[in-house]
Parts: structure tokens; sequence; C-alpha cells
């Protein structure tokens, strides 16, 4: 369980302020790194307040060199970066907030849709079908909200069994990688690097991934 852990939280766009939110819930000792000056912040001294270190205006070697348990990363940053290949050497796992947010959830039924064009089109008509026989479906990832937000406000720390799409876009400089891993459960990729096979793959939670070319 990912609870009671130093976290190092590089980025604060919207996936990393609702890693900060999951992380606040989980008792976490965090640590934001992010590239714009102090001031450039919004909401910077409520972070402060909470006890929260922020380290801004850059990437110091120095910070990559503590002994954090885990950390998560915008998905907009290239998993090639000196800092991450850094962390990957001294075998610091590093998630994306969406990886975080599976970790720690109860068992949910998730459907992510990856691929070039389509994705908002069948997103929507999966949510129509699964809203039509089930009570408990959310957007995640892209389209709605963050899915650590997801977590928190629909309770999916305590609650199971709610139906969750998750969309993946392809960024300026990758596609994103999302591998989920536990003790428990295998390894999953969700989305490809370039010259990585594509492929769809079910769980024994439920979790799957629908390719749209």
């Amino acid at each position: 369980m990912l609870t009671g852990k130093r976290v190092l939280v590089i980025g604060l766009a919207r996936s990393g302020k609702a890693a900060v939110k999951l992380l606040q819930k989980l008792n976490a000792t965090i640590t934001i790194n992010e590239g714009k000056p102090l001031e450039q912040i919004d909401g910077y001294q409520e972070y402060l307040d909470a006890g929260i270190e922020i380290v801004a205006g850059g990437h110091p070697d120095e910070l990559f060199e503590r002994d954090f348990d885990f950390v998560v990363k915008n998905p907009g940053i290239n998993y090639h970066k000196p800092f991450i290949l850094r962390l990957k050497e001294r075998k610091i796992p590093v998630y994306t907030e969406i990886e975080l947010a599976y970790q720690v959830a109860k068992k949910q039924h998730y459907i992510a849709v990856t691929g070039t064009n389509g994705k908002t089109t069948t997103v929507t008509l999966i949510y129509e079908i699964l809203k039509a026989q089930y009570k408990n479906v959310h957007f995640a990832g892209n389209i709605g909200k963050p899915l650590c937000d997801v977590v928190l406000e629909n309770n999916l720390l305590e609650e199971e069994n709610h139906y969750i799409e998750a969309i993946i876009i392809k960024t300026e400089n990758e596609v994103l990688v999302h591998k989920f891993t536990s003790e428990e459960e295998p390894e999953l990729i969700m989305g490809y690097e370039p010259n990585m096979e594509i492929y769809s793959l079910c769980t024994k939670d439920g979790l799957f991934k629908v390719d749209v070319i």
C-alpha cells in the first residue's frame, strides 16, 4: 500500500495537482518539483502551509539523489530526460498520475482507449453503453478528470466495482507508457512507444485497452 511514503511529484499541471491531493490523503511526505519560478506556481503558498516542500525554477541534480520511495511525473515529461534516467538508475519507481491512482484504488473495472484518431468518439460511445447498464461510470484522463480526482471524489479508496474510462493521448515528445505493477497483479502496459508493437490485453481485474487506429 502506497501510504506514508516519501514522494517526489515532478510537474504541477492538472495531473500533478491531482496526484498531490491524493498523496495528501495517503499521508505522504511530499516534495514538488516545478520548472517554473515559485511565484508563478498557482496556489504555492497553500502547499507550503500544508508542509509540502517546493523545489522550483529547475530540476537540480541534488534533488534526484534523495531517497524517495517513488516519483510521480507529469505525463508530458519524456522518460529519457537525464533526471528521469537517474531515478531509474537508482531503482526509484517512476509513475504517472494515472498509475498512482490505479495502484491505490480498490478493485474497479477500467477501460483505457488510446490511438491516433477517434478516441473521443469511442470513449463517448462506450460511456453511453455502460451508463445504460451501470450506475457508477466515470471519465478519467484527457476526457473528464484526472484519475486521482475520480478516486478521491468517488471514494474509490474504499468502494469497488465502479466503471472508469481513461483516454490516453500522444504528447509532443512521446506516446505515453503506463505500467501498472503490484505484488498481486501482472504488469500492464497501456499505450506504446515508437517501434513498440501495440497490443490489447485483459487482466484478471477486468482492465483492458482498446486501440483506435
